[in-house]
């Protein structure tokens, strides 16, 4: 099969995720500020021995014909924006579709960080970002989270939808 880049990403094309991100960073704050690694040893473990999807890539490759497809290292946003820079183009996230880990949300629960920001935030996450006219229907390992626009960075949260700043934003410094 032909390699595939960053810089293929077709208007109208569904944005995939596989697995889910935020657990990196998260596992990253339990160790640098000594909380209890017994309560999220999946995060922990993310952050220690992070994973390559290796073998969803076949799959992705052999049936879901991805037009661009990206490693997450710089976090989803970011990584995200580097195919749509590249493509000419733009995207549209939906936050109620991108996938957490439990872990994330019982972290999050009474706190002012959302699980969301860890989503799309969080950095070397070696979990693979891709766009492709295909719909992917009953893969656990694979979620629809947007779709690449002609333009411009949005979130669609609760029927609104905002522009997203790529550059600049950390939560985490």
């Amino acid at each position: 099969s032909s390699p595939v880049y960053r810089n293929n990403a077709g208007g109208g094309e569904l944005i995939y995720l596989t697995g889910n991100t935020g657990l990196s960073q998260l596992g990253l704050e339990i160790l640098r500020n000594g909380l209890d690694r017994e309560k999220f040893p999946m995060s922990v473990e993310k952050h220690l021995k992070p994973e390559p999807c290796g073998a969803l890539i076949d799959t992705i490759l052999g049936e879901y014909c991805p037009s661009a497809m990206i490693d997450i290292s710089d976090g989803l946003l970011v990584d995200l924006g580097h195919i749509c820079a590249m493509s000419g183009r733009g995207f549209e996230l939906y936050a109620d579709k991108i996938p957490a880990h439990g872990e994330l949300a019982d972290f999050c629960a009474g706190k002012k960080i959302s699980v969301t920001d860890y989503s799309l935030y969080s950095g070397e996450e070696y979990e693979l970002l891709f766009s492709t006219k295909k719909e992917i229907a009953d893969d656990e390992h694979i979620t629809y989270i947007g779709n690449i626009t002609e333009n411009g960075y949005y979130m669609v949260s609760d029927n609104s939808r905002r522009p997203l700043e790529l550059k600049g934003y950390d939560h985490f410094r």
